[in-house]
């Protein structure tokens, strides 16, 4: 139990990649923000195949910024089992929240 789909761990990883791209462009300044392709900043899941050297380096801050990212759960919900079996299945998280472990 408690084996995350392959459905679930794409969409905690979504949920991190997103919070990551965030917390990159907070962090930088707003002229620097205007250099980055209109894409790169609205869309966290694209991603140029020939990033200019701006791009390239906010890439590579998301990707440090990922190791910083944890995922909260927010939400529980037991398993479809058989009420019988319900006695013996434990709550797994449903719903998760991403937050920084290191501060900003």
């Amino acid at each position: 139990m408690g084996d995350d789909t392959p459905t679930d761990s794409r969409a905690k990883e979504v949920k991190k990649l997103v919070r990551a791209h965030i917390r990159v462009l907070a962090h930088w300044h707003d002229e620097e923000v205007k250099s980055l392709s209109t894409k790169v900043v609205e869309d966290p899941m694209y991603k140029p195949l020939s990033p200019s050297d701006l791009e390239a380096e906010f890439y590579a801050e998301r990707r440090e910024a990922l190791g910083d990212i944890e995922l909260e759960p927010v939400s529980w919900a037991k398993p479809p089992v058989p009420h019988e079996a319900s006695q013996f299945v434990d709550p797994r998280p449903v719903e998760w929240r991403a937050t920084v472990a290191k501060g900003d």
